[in-house]
């Protein structure tokens, strides 16, 4: 069977976005109302990310916490108010973050 090429699917819409720097799944759907419930900042739908960190080695515990707190009492990008993220290190280079809104770039902030 020859590869789907997703411009022979009519309606079909790609839920969310990777950057040339990030990795993972992409959800597709044909259904419009989905995609909508699933993007849209007020549905609040969750949406986890694992971020591999780097440049933080010599942080002590408590600049570590600092700056999980800050990601989880809510940021600024740009100007730009984002809602508070969960926000854990699950190891010595890894954050679990899980997010309600998909503001560009919110996971690498």
């Amino acid at each position: 069977t020859p590869p789907l090429d997703p411009r022979d699917v009519p309606g079909l819409v790609c839920i969310g976005r990777l950057d040339a720097d990030s990795t993972g799944v992409m959800l597709w759907t044909t259904d419009g109302a989905l995609a909508t419930r699933v993007m849209s900042p007020a549905s609040h739908v969750e949406k986890e990310y694992l971020v591999r960190v780097t440049g933080h080695e010599g942080w002590g515990a408590s600049r570590r916490d600092r700056a999980v707190r800050s990601m989880s009492s809510g940021m600024e990008i740009d100007g730009v108010p984002l809602l508070p993220a969960t926000v854990r290190w699950l190891n010595e280079s890894q954050l679990q973050i899980t997010l309600t809104e998909g503001k560009h770039r919110q996971a690498r902030a």
